[in-house]
This record gives C-alpha cells, structure tokens and sequence, in this order.
C-alpha cells in the first residue's frame, strides 16, 4: 500500500505528465493568443475585417517562438525530465525569439496569400481557362512544401543553432525530404489533430501538447541522425547532454 502513494509510483509519475501537458497547452495558448487580447480592444468595429486580418497575421509573431518553446520543453522537461515547464519554456521563448517570429509570419503571410491564389485559381477554372488549372497545380505545390517544413521547422529551431532563418527552412525541407516516411507520419498525426480542433473547437485547449509530444517521438528518431556523438559521462564532462538520451 505504501508503494501506491510513493511519489515515484508509475500512476503519480504519469499524472504529472498529464498535468504538465495541459500546462504546457496553456501556457502554449496564452502565447499564441496574446494579441488578439491585445488589439482586439483598439479595432474599432467599422473596420472588423480588417481588424481581423491584421490579428491574423500578427499572431505569427509569438506563434511561432511559441511553438519552438512547446516543443523543447515537451522533450527536455516532459520525457527527459529536466527542468521546469514554465522555466523552460520562457528560456527557449527569449532564445529562439527573434527567428521564431520571423518563421511564424512567414507561414501566416504565406497562408494568407495562397488563400487568395486558391480563390483566383478557382475563378480562371470557371471562366474556362486552362491557366486556373496550372496556377491552382503550382500553389498545390507551394503548400506541400510548406507542410513538408512545418512538422520540422520548430523542432529544428528548437535543437539545432543556426544564424540564418533560411538556413533554417533548408534543413527542416531536407529532413523532410530525405526521411519521406516520417515526415507522412507527422502529416498525418498533425492533420488529425487540426481535424479534430475544426470539428470540436473547445479541443484546442487539449489537443496541441498531446499532439507535439507524439510527434516527437518520430522527429527525435530523425534527429538522432544528425546530433554529435556523446562526449562522454556527464559527471565528467560537466555537460547534460539530455539530448542524446
């Protein structure tokens, strides 16, 4: 009996897990949605979709360091068990801030952008023009690279230093290219979690942790492949390569 209240306990162990995923997810939330609380209040309701707009495109700005900082801690705090979520989180959040956001609004502005070619595309495809058609196959093409980046490309800011953003977006296309099978995998359980969200909105405040803690599981298989060797013993080395485990 004493064993079950044992802090160490299996059961305690993965309620704790639990607990620091959907703190985490919160955290997570509170970041992405910062300035929709913020500007909200200064949109005069004249100009609301243009309000919206705007709050679309600016949210790129923490979701992006956001997402980085989700991921890091999920690995190092959540399975590697080092640290403490909100202080690790803040510390990937300032590390990774200024690339984060530069990524983020990348990908909003790119989203944005491609919402409109879809609805051009698809007005030539009406009129009969062959145009549309070739117009809408080179979006498609767009999209599947941007995807293709997405799964890897915070996790990658996340691990790995690097002083350019392009950089950056080249290695998370080569990993995805080069390990195809992951990368369908990760499609999959990040499509699986957006369809759940559309279909039950609330979802959000659950779902993204989860998500980015099982994606993880393929993404640190990848990086595996390209992390340093260990240097040996941590107690001798003075490092905690918490990473390499």
């Amino acid at each position: 009996m004493s064993s079950f209240f044992n802090v160490d306990n299996k059961l305690f162990s993965t309620l704790g897990k639990v607990w620091d995923l959907i703190l985490l997810n919160l955290i997570w939330m509170g970041f992405c949605t910062i300035w929709f609380f913020i500007l909200f209040q200064f949109i005069p309701q004249s100009s609301a979709a243009v309000g919206m707009l705007l709050l679309f495109l600016i949210q790129g700005i923490t979701i992006g360091p956001a997402t980085t900082a989700l991921y890091y801690t999920i690995v190092k705090v959540v399975r590697r068990e080092r640290g403490y979520i909100l202080q690790q989180f803040m510390r990937s959040f300032k590390l990774n801030f200024k690339q984060g956001a530069i990524i983020g609004e990348l990908y909003m502005i790119a989203s944005y952008i491609l919402g409109i070619d879809y609805q051009y595309a698809k007005m030539l495809t009406n009129q009969g023009s062959k145009f549309g058609i070739i117009y809408q196959a080179v979006a498609n093409a767009v999209v599947i690279i941007l995807i293709v980046t997405l799964v890897y490309i915070f996790p990658v800011l996340s691990r790995f230093s690097m002083k350019k953003v392009s950089e950056v977006f080249k290695t998370a296309l080569m990993m995805g290219v080069r390990h195809f099978p992951y990368t369908i995998l990760l499609i999959l359980l990040l499509g699986v979690s957006v369809l759940g969200v559309y279909i039950f909105p609330p979802a959000i405040l659950l779902i993204p942790a989860p998500c980015c803690l099982l994606m993880s599981f393929l993404i640190e298989r990848v990086f595996k492949k390209y992390m340093p060797k260990s240097e040996g013993n941590s107690e001798e080395t003075g490092k905690d390569e918490w990473y390499l485990e």
